[in-house]
């Protein structure tokens, strides 16, 4: 299925202190479960899920839905900073799984390494989907 994954991060959360982290780890768990994945319910393909301490994926069923979850997320975690990698193409395994760690495809690599451009940029999120238009939506951001 052609879809958009996502994969939001909390920025420097490892240069938290102990106490801090866990709070911010709360605070994003917090938006993940009573906001985004209520208010985005029917665009996702797959609900946004912790892959670890600090970081959520999900799939969308477009990429205009992922980038307004970011925005979302980023209001509803101010002050904290977040990174977002969207990206577009192929998820394998929707059918079977709504687990997103169990989820692969094409959608996900393009995520993960626009999420790996941020953090080399210090940028809060970029759009991959190996089309040519990608650097004209990157503009956008």
């Amino acid at each position: 299925m052609k879809a958009a994954a996502i994969i939001i991060d909390l920025k420097d959360s490892r240069k938290l202190e102990a106490e801090k982290r866990l709070e911010a780890q709360e605070k994003f768990a917090e938006a993940v479960d009573y906001f985004l994945n209520p208010v985005f319910k029917k665009e996702l393909a797959a609900r946004l899920r912790f892959s670890a301490g600090d970081s959520v994926q999900g799939v969308f069923k477009n990429p205009g839905d992922a980038i307004n979850c970011y925005l979302m997320a980023r209001a509803l975690l101010y002050p904290l900073e977040i990174r977002c990698g969207v990206g577009a193409g192929e998820v394998i395994g929707l059918e079977l799984f709504q687990d997103t760690n169990r989820l692969d495809g094409q959608a996900y690599h393009n995520a993960a390494k626009a999420l790996e451009l941020c953090r080399e940029e210090d940028l809060g999120i970029l759009f991959v989907s190996g089309n040519n238009n990608d650097p004209l939506i990157n503009q956008y951001f």
